[in-house]
């Protein structure tokens, strides 16, 4: 019966801790999620294992412009709508 009680006044001592100190206790359980959440970001977002690729400065390809005897015209071209006179 004596460890019955005692983990009773241990949960009342927890419990009147908690009730005092609310604000410490909030603040300091979202300090632990802040750092568990960075630290499972680093460790998500380095590579293990797997060697990075240097970026390279060159371009990888031309890309095609866009000339008046396109179909569709060049990139700044406007494009009026037909009016039709019809009567």
């Amino acid at each position: 019966m004596s460890a019955a009680a005692h983990q009773t006044s241990v949960v009342e001592r927890v419990a009147h801790f908690v009730s005092e100190n609310r604000r410490a206790v909030l603040l300091g359980t979202a300090a632990a999620a802040v750092v568990i959440g960075g630290t499972a970001y680093y460790a998500a977002s380095s590579s293990s294992g797997a060697p990075s690729k240097p970026k390279s400065s060159k371009p990888k390809g031309k890309k095609s412009k866009k000339t008046v005897n396109d179909p569709d015209g060049p990139l700044l071209e406007e494009i009026k709508p037909k009016v039709e006179d019809g009567e």
